[in-house]
């Protein structure tokens, strides 16, 4: 066979193998994600000395050059749009072979995995995300760009309580018409939420789109998509011809309005649906202000019962009249002997809630006098939307106050207290304001779970750093870390952050009080074996 016949290797997509590469301005540093079109990695852009989540396409797929213009056409339309809802396009290129784009890294969690963790969302948390996806089909609509596969995995959660959606426009192949469902192994990702036109391969819109973001609330209020199925064609079926479980029997506490909105979406024919995206967003925004809302005509009836008006009004609810025979028991009371006996209760009641509002008093004092306010922050229904508010402040006293408030009001919640004490330190230490920073450590000190202490117990040694008491500081850090060794760690965000704050204040506690390098060396390697689940590769410590 001659040289000219000799047929050139495939390229081969070998995750393990990038890592540590340099694709043009981006170094790769570990995968973080797979799709259909490829491996997603964070990488570390050297420019502009950022992270970005770089998507290395399939090899079979770049060589299809239909796909590759149509791909590269669509990642450059999306590439000048800025939405606060929409994952960014930073750049697209060409490597040695393989084919790149460089998007926003977003840190969170997308929705699939969400609804996964906390099951049915509260209709609040369910009725922002809807609000927001909307708006981000607002602005791409506006640009002319459809989506083609709206689903929980490409709305993603950050940790600031934003969402984004991910994944605008790069996903259409060059056989998009071509669904294929009947093939072996075909993914259900994509069924479970396909507009009826787009699974019969008939032209496709936005109105596509929004009978997706349809079954999306669906599934965010009843936890689990409408339609299921073994395979992909008995769940394409259902979406053609089938009717789904009322919702409203479901979620008998969902507001009426917010059902009728997600039954137009999930009308089976695009001309009962909402003929755009920003009458989407208009509706939810007035059900989310607690205007009264008319009732959508067009849909399916997910009430599980007749609409008995055509105006619905989203927040007043009429009161119950008070039973006669309450009424009358109230009047009793109010007539001697009983009048004497309630005042007497009355007064031990002042008495035990004085008491308990003294308690209440002296918890409070923890928290610094320039949060005092911070119930004037109005509460929202957990710590992922109360997070998110605080972080929607531009002014950093009220973000602070806010950020107090999601200690306060959702401290049983597992991430976004833990996110909050972790930014108040950091802005504490940033404004070099110990007393404050010291009543943070406090206040989290004397919380049940272990791992509030435990940061607490770190956070009041940072105190003592800023106070340059190296004496007390030192004490504090090994408190922290007898209390570290009563439960399990392993790696992460938090274990990251308290390390990198643990090493620095050794580092600064070692050279002011002249501690030996043994000593400082023992307790780092046993902040290392408790910190950590596994040794790490090559043996070093991290450093600030």
């Amino acid at each position: 066979m001659s040289e000219s016949e000799i047929t050139p290797p495939p390229i081969l997509l070998d995750p393990l193998r990038l890592i540590g590469r340099t694709l043009g301005d981006f170094m790769i540093e570990r995968i973080i994600g797979r799709g259909g079109m490829g491996e997603v990695f964070l990488a570390r852009q050297i420019s502009l000395d950022r992270h970005v989540a770089l998507k290395i396409l399939k090899p079979e797929l770049a060589g299809d050059q239909q796909y590759l213009k149509r791909f590269e056409a669509e990642a450059r339309s999306l590439a000048p749009i800025s939405h606060p809802n929409i994952v960014s396009v930073y750049a697209i290129g060409e490597n040695d072979g393989l084919h790149f784009i460089a998007l926003e890294f977003v840190r969170g969690i997308d929705l699939r995995r969400f609804i996964e963790q906390k099951g049915a969302l509260e209709e609040p948390v369910a009725l922002r995300i809807a609000r927001l996806v909307a708006s981000a089909l607002v602005r791409a609509g506006e640009a002319g760009i459809v989506h083609r596969d709206i689903k929980p995995e490409n709305v993603l959660l950050t940790r600031q309580g934003d969402v984004k959606v991910a994944d605008f426009g790069l996903a259409r192949s060059s056989q998009t018409q071509d669904v294929r469902l009947t093939q072996t192994g075909v993914t259900m990702g994509t069924p479970l939420y396909m507009s009826p036109e787009q699974i019969q391969g008939q032209p496709i819109d936005v109105r596509s789109d929004l009978y997706s973001l349809g079954i999306v609330c669906y599934q965010m209020l009843a936890g689990e998509p409408p339609f299921r199925g073994q395979t992909a064609m008995a769940v394409a079926i259902q979406h053609v011809h089938g009717s789904p479980d009322p919702l409203g029997t479901i979620r008998p506490d969902v507001d009426p309005g917010f059902l009728a909105i997600i039954g137009r979406l999930m009308a089976k024919s695009p001309a009962d649906r909402y003929q755009s995206a920003s009458d989407v967003s208009d509706d939810l925004e007035k059900l989310s202000r607690g205007e009264a809302l008319e009732l959508p005509r067009n849909g399916i009836n997910l009430l599980g019962r007749s609409p008995s008006s055509s105006k619905l009004s989203t927040v007043a609810r009429q009161r119950r009249p008070i039973p006669q025979a309450i009424r009358q028991a109230i009047a009793r009371w109010c007539q001697p002997p009983y009048r004497s006996w309630f005042a007497g209760g009355t007064m031990l009641l002042a008495l035990l809630v004085g008491s308990a509002l003294a308690a209440g008093a002296r918890r409070f004092i923890e928290v610094p006098l320039r949060v005092a306010s911070v119930m004037d922050i109005p509460k929202q229904e957990n710590g992922f939307m109360q997070y998110g508010y605080a972080n929607a402040m531009a002014d950093p006293l009220d973000k602070e106050r806010g950020l107090w408030a999601v200690l306060l009001r959702h401290l049983g919640d597992d991430t976004y207290p833990l996110l909050s004490a972790r930014q108040l330190t950091d802005y504490y230490l940033s404004t070099e304001r110990a007393p404050e920073l010291d009543r943070l450590g406090r206040y989290l000190g004397e919380r049940e779970d272990l791992t509030m202490r435990t940061v607490g117990e770190l956070v009041q040694g940072l105190a003592r750093v800023e106070e340059e008491n190296w004496t007390q500081a030192d004490r504090q850090l090994d408190r922290m870390l007898a209390m570290a060794e009563r439960r399990a760690w392993s790696n992460g965000e938090t274990v990251d952050w308290m390390a990198r704050k643990f090493f620095l204040a050794d580092r600064m506690i070692a050279q002011a009080t002249k501690r030996s390098t043994e000593a400082t060396t023992q307790r780092r390697q046993r902040f290392w074996k408790v910190f950590q689940s596994k040794e790490p590769s090559g043996g070093t410590e991290p450093t600030p």
